[in-house]
């Protein structure tokens, strides 16, 4: 049995060929594999025949593939509201920041050190780190996800070069390069001969896909990064 790629659909559960995997028409995405239809852009995307995502009308703003919006990137706003999470196909412009005493968060915004983390950690709190929150409790991954939860769900790993290969439950593979998706942002690195540069983290993101938090990566994957 043959997983139709990303950017591709089978509708008919009784057809496994790779031959009968279709590209997604214009104006929908497929961005997992194994699809049985394709997902509409939305108004403010548009995407050509084939694609993983869409690619927002508007300058400067990133496709939310789970709610089919437009918003502004990372400091960012529109031109005319100045909300940079509202769905628009305008384009987005440089927003303004003050020059803060203390830090920022993630959208550029004044915030204290030790006490703007209480949101994103909990009662514990957490300090900022280039805008994002290191939580003082760290959520064990195992407590959001055994290993059972864990055995279900299809597996992710990046090489050191920076392929990802995708494992489903059935044992089928498919290989990504970073390079390939378009949305992701920067590269992935391993430096072998210091393994001290090596550090693998578990990322919380926000609705608005801004970085939030990290989480304590499990047992296993901080071994095998050290190695």
């Amino acid at each position: 049995m043959t997983s139709c790629p990303a950017g591709t659909y089978n509708p008919s559960k009784l057809k496994s060929a790779s031959t009968d995997c279709l590209s997604c028409p214009a104006q929908t995405f497929s961005s997992t594999i194994a699809s049985t239809a394709c997902q509409s852009c939305g108004s403010t995307s548009k995407s050509t025949a084939g694609s993983t995502t869409c690619s927002c009308i508007g300058s400067n703003r990133k496709f939310l593939a789970t709610k089919k919006i437009c918003v502004c990137i990372d400091r960012y706003e529109s031109a005319t509201s100045g909300n940079s999470q509202t769905d628009s196909s305008e384009d987005c412009s440089t927003r303004l920041v003050s020059t803060c005493p203390d830090t920022t968060d993630t959208e550029g915004n004044c915030v204290s050190t030790t006490e703007s983390c209480y949101l994103a950690c909990g009662s514990q709190g957490g300090s900022r780190y280039l805008g994002m929150c290191d939580c003082n409790a760290k959520t064990l991954t195992s407590s959001v996800c055994n290993s059972s939860c864990r055995a279900s769900r299809n597996k992710f790993t990046i090489s050191a070069s920076g392929d990802i290969t995708i494992t489903t439950t059935g044992g089928t593979t498919t290989t990504l390069t970073m390079s390939s998706l378009s949305s992701l942002q920067g590269s992935v690195s391993y430096n072998s001969s210091s393994t001290m540069s090596n550090q693998i983290l578990s990322i919380g993101l926000s609705s608005g896909n801004s970085f939030t938090s990290n989480y304590e990566a499990s047992s296993y994957l901080s071994t095998i990064c050290t190695t």
